[in-house]
């Protein structure tokens, strides 16, 4: 009989993220093709472009995920639509799959007095950064661990201030003082490779954001709102998502 053994693989850094909305009869088909939608950039980036001008006005927390240029690139656009209709055509696959469950929730309602109790449904989805290039340079020089440090500083210090930009050569310093122990033939790798690895990791956390919120979760409020306006059914009054950005996933793949 041929043995088969399942191979440990290093924890690689990911975000979780769980979306909560009450579970409606209704909106299961929106839902399932939204989710099923997403699985291809193509219909991903249509609908960002074909939605930019209003993701502008609703996401406008986050003003660095519609410059094109945020990258290190220097292009001229026509105005800021223009620039962000560039960025959404960037967009990049981060989504392969999902989960989903139903739980019972209790909330206090906005007007501090009431009760809700209703059925939740949950989606959970874990992106985790995957790039064939940068991963197999790494793994070829001997220094998959520095691919790895790289990945978890990125995700450790996403979010300090707005457009601040990880891939810097100040934040490669940072990074490079944070592990002044390592040999010199490793901060050296480390040196010459942080700046694209960063950046690419970056752009891949700026597109989970935009599936996120600018695709996915868009479309299921959508749903509700036009629920709401043609049939008389109630807006939600808040819709939850959480992320976290310290999630570890260790893959066991089968050895034959």
């Amino acid at each position: 009989m041929q043995q088969v053994s399942y191979l440990f693989n290093p924890g690689r850094r990911s975000i979780l993220v769980e979306v909560y909305f009450p579970r409606r009869i209704r909106t299961q088909g929106t839902i399932f093709k939204a989710l099923n939608d997403g699985l291809h950039a193509d219909n991903v980036r249509k609908y960002l472009t074909a939605n930019v001008e209003n993701l502008m006005r609703e996401i406008v927390a986050y003003p660095h995920w519609f410059n094109p240029n945020r990258y290190d690139a220097d292009e001229s656009y026509v105005d800021a639509t223009d620039a962000a209709r560039a960025r959404m055509n960037m967009y990049q696959t981060v989504f392969y799959g999902w989960s989903e469950y139903a739980v019972d929730g209790v909330f206090l309602k906005v007007d501090g007095v009431s009760i809700d109790e209703e059925r939740t449904q949950t989606l959970k989805l874990i992106f985790a950064f995957e790039n064939e290039e940068l991963q197999e340079q790494a793994t070829n020089a001997g220094y998959f661990d520095v691919y790895l440090a790289v990945l978890n500083w990125v995700l450790s210090q996403y979010g300090q201030a707005e457009d601040h930009r990880n891939w810097s050569n100040e934040e490669r310093d940072l990074f490079l003082l944070r592990h002044a122990l390592w040999p010199e033939e490793k901060r050296s790798w480390a040196r010459d490779n942080f700046v694209p690895t960063a950046r690419s990791i970056g752009k891949w956390i700026d597109d989970c954001g935009l599936f996120i919120f600018g695709y996915l979760v868009r479309r299921f409020w959508e749903e509700i709102v036009r629920i709401h306006q043609e049939e008389s059914g109630s807006l939600e009054d808040t819709i939850w998502v959480t992320s976290i950005f310290h999630v570890d996933v260790n893959e066991l793949k089968p050895v034959i």
